[in-house]
C-alpha cells in the first residue's frame, strides 16, 4: 500500500511541476517558455532552461503582447492588428 502511495505523490509532482510552465508572449509575435521570477517596475523577470544551461532575462511590459504565469492567463494590452 505505502508503494502505491509513493508512486502516486511522485506522478502527481511530475504532472504538477510539469504544468506550470510559463509563457511570454512578445508584440512580434515571439514565445518563451519560462519561469516567470517577478514582475516590478515595468519589467518582467524571467529564467529560460535551455538543453540544460539556466539562462536570465528580462523584457519591458510594453514589449510583452501577453504573458501566463503558473497557468493563469494574465492579459495585457492587445495590440489590434489591422489586416485590410
Amino acid at each position: 500500500m505505502k508503494k502505491y502511495l509513493l508512486v502516486a505523490i511522485l506522478l502527481y509532482s511530475l504532472l504538477a511541476t510539469s504544468y506550470s510552465q510559463d509563457r511570454i508572449i512578445t508584440l512580434n509575435y515571439d514565445t518563451i517558455d519560462c519561469r516567470i521570477k517577478k514582475i516590478w517596475n515595468n519589467t518582467i523577470f524571467f529564467d529560460v532552461t535551455t538543453k540544460g544551461v539556466k539562462s536570465s532575462g528580462k523584457l519591458p511590459l510594453k514589449s510583452v503582447l501577453n504573458y501566463t504565469n503558473s497557468g493563469e492567463l494574465t492579459p495585457k494590452k492587445q495590440k489590434v492588428v489591422n489586416t485590410d
